[in-house]
């Protein structure tokens, strides 16, 4: 049994009634009451020892003390926000969030105790993924030159006061974000060379008569782009549909998904290790 707190967040007068559906309940607070185990057999028995399991959410409690909608708009992400916003004129707001979100996640992991740099290895990946996933989304803000330690900046001044492993290893967060950003765009420029010429392999003007659709790209050549250059499929898909040429999808999943089961098999071995530690 659980005793779930949701939040009204529209203007408009709740409802008497409640609606889960309703994406304007907003659940802040949970309480779960711990008191069976549950054997192989399916069976219940009590506990000798019960327990509450409560899970609130931090900014989704400060969004609600501060009258916001979202916790976008609360002090703990409005000035990385204000901050894009200066950069770009352009207006995205799941690209702003996305690249704020994930740039403060970055800012974190960086400033941690036990540092971790970007690699395409286990956590660091993790990592790595988190700042290209920013960046590529900061292509659709229509910023195009390094803009992460302006942001890496704001998010240190931000959390400092409670956090002060970040102002410690400011330096290195704000040089690896440096880094993994101008990595990150030679990568998209050597992908993009490598993209040009696989398409120089097709007909484009028979293609162009033809219609989209009728000329099939390699998947396995888009998850190349994916996985050796951090080339986005979205970014290739685009590139290509300026050709009427389209991405052969099935495939790229295909190798898309044996490159997470891979990764799934090397995570449970490093998480198996660390926790038998």
């Amino acid at each position: 049994p659980d005793t779930e707190m949701f939040y009204w967040t529209s203007k408009e007068p709740p409802p008497e009634k409640f609606d889960p559906e309703d994406k304007r309940w907003v659940e802040i607070w949970n309480d779960v009451f711990m008191q069976y185990n549950k054997r192989s057999d399916g069976k219940f028995e009590p506990l000798k020892q019960k327990n509450v399991d409560t899970g609130m959410g931090l900014e989704r409690a400060v969004a609600v003390l501060q009258n916001r909608k979202t916790i976008f708009e609360t002090e703990l992400f409005s000035p990385i926000i204000d901050k894009i916003r200066n950069i770009t004129s352009l207006r995205n707001i799941q690209s702003e969030r996305i690249v704020a979100d994930h740039l403060r996640a970055a800012v974190f992991i960086l400033g941690d105790e036990n540092p971790i740099t970007p690699s395409n290895i286990g956590r660091a990946y993790v990592l790595r993924r988190l700042i290209r996933r920013a960046l590529r989304h900061a292509r659709h803000l229509g910023i195009n030159e390094n803009f992460t330690k302006d942001i890496g900046i704001v998010v240190v001044n931000i959390y400092s006061g409670f956090y002060t492993n970040l102002l410690q290893n400011k330096d290195f967060i704000l040089t690896e974000l440096e880094k993994e950003e101008t990595r990150f765009r030679k990568t998209l420029e050597d992908g993009m060379k490598i993209l040009h010429g696989e398409i120089e392999t097709f007909d484009t003007e028979k293609i162009g008569k033809s219609g989209v659709g009728e000329e099939k790209f390699s998947g396995k050549t888009a998850f190349k782009l994916y996985q050796s250059y951090g080339f986005p499929i979205e970014i290739t898909k685009e590139i290509l549909g300026e050709k009427n040429i389209r991405v052969d999808e099935d495939e790229f999943n295909k190798e898309f998904r044996k490159h997470q089961e891979l990764s799934r098999k090397s995570t449970e071995g490093i998480f198996k290790s660390g926790l038998a530690d």
